[in-house]
């Protein structure tokens, strides 16, 4: 897209939920230290306010000895409503940090550049931030390869405008039942009527499962 590739995940449980209500992770230690790779192997991540407000990510790469790898982290935050608190607001000095909005608060503004976070204006584009301009922004920026770590609604839109080349699915052994919210059931539904291409990856991951869908 753009000369961008961009390359998107989700961790389900067995039965295709993204949430628990009595655990915060879904796939095992072996799952998300694969997913730790593949933050160090793309120039930058890209995740939105919800997710932030979610899980309080830091979207940095814990892998020892390749932390210095860790992507640009850019965030969609239409009305600024990211914590000054955010563990990915306090480690922004560590790790360039962006934040594209629409809404002008000039002291959550003044907030975020005092923690060395850069924040870029965009145009309003239905009731959502302009993604053709985060493209554009990004493309100059030098970015060649993108990860996505974001929830269903986000996801849905890219895959339906075709923004996204590869998704990756980490698939937990666990299933939630009545303590599994926010399904993906519908999303990969999708994925696999446009999918070019669907495998299972061969690595160890214990009792997770890794799918990857080619999209473009």
């Amino acid at each position: 897209t753009n000369r961008i590739f961009i390359t998107s995940k989700l961790a389900t449980s067995k039965d295709l939920y993204i949430r628990n209500k009595n655990s915060p992770w879904i796939t095992n230690i072996h799952s998300r230290g694969r997913a730790h790779l593949m933050r160090a192997s793309h120039d930058a991540i890209l995740t939105t306010s919800k997710t932030v407000l979610d899980d309080n990510p830091l979207l940095n790469c814990r892998i020892n000895g390749l932390e210095k790898y860790s992507p640009v982290r850019f965030i969609l935050d239409k009305n600024l409503d990211i914590p000054i608190n955010s563990r990915i607001v306090k480690s922004s000095k560590k790790i360039n940090t962006y934040v594209f909005y629409c809404l002008f608060k000039k002291k959550k503004l003044d907030q975020l550049k005092n923690h060395h976070v850069k924040t870029i204006k965009v145009k309003n584009e239905k009731n959502h931030i302009d993604f053709k301009e985060v493209i554009i922004f990004l493309r100059n920026k030098g970015i060649k390869r993108l990860l996505v770590e974001t929830g269903i609604t986000f996801n849905t839109f890219l895959l339906e405008n075709s923004y996204i080349n590869e998704f990756y699915h980490f698939y937990s052994d666990k299933l939630f039942d009545k303590r599994g919210f926010y399904s993906g059931k519908l999303l990969l539904h999708k994925m696999n009527k446009l999918r070019k291409k669907k495998k299972e990856i061969k690595i160890n991951l214990f009792n997770d499962k890794l799918v990857k869908y080619l999209l473009k």
